[in-house]
């Protein structure tokens, strides 16, 4: 059971889990490149940023060809794939906008 819970990231996702971004967020790196709102990228381990403050909170997530990695907050900048229609639905609705 150890570990299974060394396996879980932050948010309580795990290595390999398709998660999609619910910000748009500029990775810094050269050269810089978009992950915006709504792209689906794999949880592949926990924040590369150690000198983060929050790094604890935060997973790294491969978006792909062209976007590469990004780390970002398990808790409340990304949502399980599968969650991610019925969270376009709020949205639509306007559930949860302030």
């Amino acid at each position: 059971a150890l570990a299974e819970e060394k396996a879980k990231l932050a948010g309580g996702f795990r290595v390999g889990d398709r998660v999609v971004s619910l910000i748009d967020h500029t990775v810094c790196r050269s050269p810089m490149r978009i992950v915006g709102r709504g792209d689906v990228g794999t949880a592949v381990g926990p924040s590369e940023d150690e000198r983060a403050a929050d790094h604890a909170a935060r997973l790294s997530v491969d978006f792909g060809e062209g976007k590469g990695r990004a780390n970002l907050l398990g808790s409340s900048q990304l949502v399980a794939e599968a969650e991610w229609p019925k969270r376009q639905k709020e949205d639509a609705d306007g559930v949860g906008n302030d």
